[in-house]
């Protein structure tokens, strides 16, 4: 199904104008239309025409169009140039229908299909407690595969897990001072840390501590039996951690994690992941010194980036050892080959953005992407800030890891559920505070443009009035109520030609603007732009009930309203269910 936005971008196309040029915006004032162009002061100029006549020609040709002329019921030319569209009446009620039929399927425009995204997100660390940085690229990575997925995309979630490096040397060191020989099958991620922790303070002072660690590492990077087995155990008993603590409480999973190690040539890592890639680290640099396009700086190897006018990139150190962008590089080179992605999305940090402007133009002087190849792309976003407007640390004891997040989100929940209905089982609580609480959390998250800092407001988080997931939760719960007093087996017959008023056309225009909205999110990479939408169709919703009798005498008009209320019903909930966000019949 395609959008009446696309349908009109291509009506638009058929005139004697430059297809990249035609771009439709909604006004904000409705006098102006539901939806307006400038493709007549455009091209004005290179068409040598004044715009308002260039306007009038343009509507002359578009009344021939089948789609405008039963779509619109009026389109007009007003100064400077504009062209305006103004919806038929008939045209907006036929929408209900479309909502109704297609259910939770509503949205689906189809246009990513035959088409493959990669989306590279979350990526904690190994032998560390996930950061509030990790949850906010979890978050946001998941919403987005969602909607690609939603939009026909053919879907790859990769969480490049951070499982390889230098840190596996000292974390050994470490363990084998406080544990010996014998293996602890149950390590916590809480003791790796602490381990990990306890050698930096260390190996300031303690040179010996050092070499211990980097012979160690030496000893896993050549197969020794015991390291090796530390190595899987540390990285084992952090995946099960992670998914535990914070992956199955968010209700997210991936579709891969080939983290760092994978692109190490050695017989452990590939006993790991069963496979092997495509292209290790060594063959980057390999690569690099054979395209001439690498060359030694201080014993270390880079790629000058001068041509781009860009940083050179480090990828191989002056000990030999690889680093991040050397296995990024190996990363690309995989996914390219295994995947033959369209879209390959990276969403990590604002602070690295530098790194993958270095890595993207490296790939194309190594010949792994195409020159013109536009489809990889870095999704930033910005910090997360305390109280105090500084980025969120451990100092003072300030809440920082992922899980400690989610806790106080479903504690905080819970008392809520709790106060405002005391009646209900335990088990009825801890399920509402579950989806009120995970809800809030990502929707904290995701309101908010994703380059921005943002902070956890943990009142406004629960905000049952606005502009939060609770308000759009019970927004849904609040139409499912008013079907518990009258079900819906007639809204397949219901004559949405009655719905004449201006607050029900109003919020039908909001509603019919979904696809929409949805591609808008996939060509910004921001799920914001979802949210904006659903709290002003909730906000529509709202004015129209609480002016709107509902279940008036009318069969037929009460039919006609509960049919235009459960369209709003199956928007939230299609809108919510895409963010991650569940929705409850009761709240």
């Amino acid at each position: 199904m395609k959008t009446i936005k696309a349908q009109l971008i291509d009506s638009l196309k058929r005139l004697p104008v430059s297809s990249d040029k035609v771009a439709v915006e909604y006004p904000i004032k409705s006098s102006h239309g539901d939806y307006s162009t400038n493709i007549a002061m455009v091209t004005a100029k290179e068409m040598k025409k004044n715009p308002m006549d260039l306007a009038n020609e343009f509507i002359s040709a578009l009344e021939n169009d089948g789609f405008v002329s039963e779509t619109f019921d009026k389109v007009e030319a007003v100064k400077p140039g504009f062209i305006n569209f103004h919806f038929k009446k008939e045209a907006l009620q036929n929408i209900l229908g479309v909502i109704v039929d297609e259910g939770d399927s509503f949205g689906r425009t189809g246009v990513g299909s035959g088409k493959r995204v990669v989306v590279d997100y979350s990526s904690p660390n190994i032998a560390k407690q996930m950061h509030v940085g990790h949850l906010r690229s979890t978050v946001i990575g998941h919403a987005l595969c969602n909607v690609y997925s939603y939009l026909g995309y053919e879907v790859v979630g990769d969480n490049h897990l951070g499982d390889w490096g230098t840190k596996f040397g000292a974390l050994i060191a470490m363990y084998r001072e406080r544990y010996g020989d014998t293996i602890q099958n149950d390590i916590s991620i809480d003791t790796m840390e602490q381990m990990y922790v306890e050698f930096t303070a260390k190996s300031k002072e303690d040179e010996h501590l050092k070499e211990r660690a980097r012979a160690e590492l030496k000893q896993l990077q050549e197969g020794s039996d015991f390291h090796v087995k530390l190595w899987k155990l540390f990285r084992q008993r952090s995946i099960d951690e992670i998914m535990s603590k914070i992956y199955s409480r968010l209700g997210i999973s991936f579709d891969y994690m080939y983290g760092e190690a994978f692109f190490y040539d050695l017989p452990a890592v590939r006993e790991v992941y069963g496979e092997e890639s495509s292209i290790y680290t060594d063959g980057v640099v390999k690569d690099a010194l054979g395209k001439g396009i690498s060359k030694r700086s201080d014993d270390a190897f880079i790629i000058d980036l001068e041509s781009c006018n860009l940083p050179p990139l480090l990828i191989e150190k002056s000990d030999g050892g690889h680093l991040y962008s050397t296995s990024d590089l190996a990363a690309i080179h995989f996914r390219k080959s295994k995947f033959d992605p369209d879209i390959v999305l990276y969403v990590v940090g604002s602070e690295q953005a530098l790194h993958f402007k270095q890595v993207f133009a490296s790939a194309k002087l190594l010949g792994y992407i195409n020159e013109d190849d536009d489809g990889w792309a870095h999704v930033p976003f910005g910090l997360v800030l305390g109280d105090d407007g500084k980025k969120v640390s451990t100092r003072d004891g300030g809440i920082v890891y992922a899980h400690q997040f989610i806790d106080k989100s479903l504690e905080i929940a819970y008392d809520i559920v709790n106060e405002k209905q005391p009646e209900w089982s335990e088990d009825k609580k801890r399920e509402v505070a579950q989806a009120v609480g995970m809800g809030a959390l990502k929707y904290n998250d995701l309101s908010r443009d994703r380059t921005s800092n943002i902070t956890f407001d943990w009142d406004a988080m629960m905000n049952f009035g606005g502009a939060s997931a609770p308000y759009l939760q019970y927004t849904y719960a609040r139409i499912q109520s008013i079907f518990s007093k009258e079900p819906p087996d007639s809204l397949q017959k219901a004559d949405y030609t009655l719905l004449n008023e201006s607050k029900e056309l109003v919020l039908i225009k909001v509603l019919q603007k979904f696809p929409e909205v949805l591609e808008e999110v996939v060509a910004y990479n921001k799920p914001n732009v979802l949210t904006n939408y659903l709290e002003s169709l909730s906000g529509a919703f709202h004015s129209f009930y609480e002016s709107v009798q509902v279940l008036v005498e009318d069969s037929d008009l009460r039919h006609a309203r509960l049919l235009l209320i459960g369209s709003v019903g199956v928007v939230m909930k299609n809108g919510l269910n895409l963010l991650g966000i569940e929705v409850l019949d009761r709240i």
